[in-house]
């Protein structure tokens, strides 16, 4: 439940259940105290935990979550021309780099951007007839809203949590074309 502080029964059940693997959908301070028990209580070295990863709880569980692995919404190691123009200019102006809430702000904003300008318009229902088959380059890669249902096809990325350079980080590990991560 959310709001949980002792997830203690809970990873004692998944780990006595022999358990290939745990997908754990918990964000915040409950996806922290999950991730925090669940070190210590051994449930990374006996199954697969898949998660979220975001830096709000990578931060919070530090190395705790090293092996953890998950979708990763954005990574400023996602490698392309527009990420990386992104990342060194996040990085100029704010001496840090960006987080998944960034990534994620910026790629959202540009699709809207862009979809204003192919609408000449603010109006919302002009935006969004305009978006419609609308694809741009984004920090993804390429962005396409499907005319049909307006769901967003992109590149999908799993990650591992990883300690590099005394850092932990995400590591991306593989990247879905589009056609898999959106099948017919």
């Amino acid at each position: 439940p959310l709001g949980t502080t002792d997830y203690s029964s809970q990873i004692t059940n998944i780990v006595s259940s022999g358990a290939d693997g745990v997908w754990v959908a918990l964000s915040g301070s409950d996806g922290i105290n999950f991730m925090s028990q669940a070190k210590s209580f051994g449930l990374m070295d006996k199954t697969t935990v898949v998660t979220f990863l975001t830096d709000l709880v990578i931060k919070g569980t530090g190395s705790d979550m090293v092996g953890v692995l998950g979708n990763a919404n954005y990574h400023y190691s996602i490698d392309n021309p527009k990420n990386n123009e992104f990342v060194a200019n996040f990085e100029k102006a704010l001496n840090e780099k960006p987080t998944v809430y960034h990534g994620e702000a910026y790629y959202t904003f540009q699709m809207l951007m862009e979809g204003i300008k192919a609408a000449g318009s603010t109006d919302t229902e002009a935006v969004m007839k305009a978006m419609e088959g609308l694809t741009i380059d984004s920090l993804l890669g390429k962005m396409t809203v499907r005319a049909e249902d307006h769901q967003l096809l992109h590149p999908n990325f799993m990650g591992e949590v990883v300690e590099k350079n005394g850092e932990v980080t995400v590591e991306i590990v593989y990247e879905s074309t589009i056609e898999e991560a959106n099948p017919q």
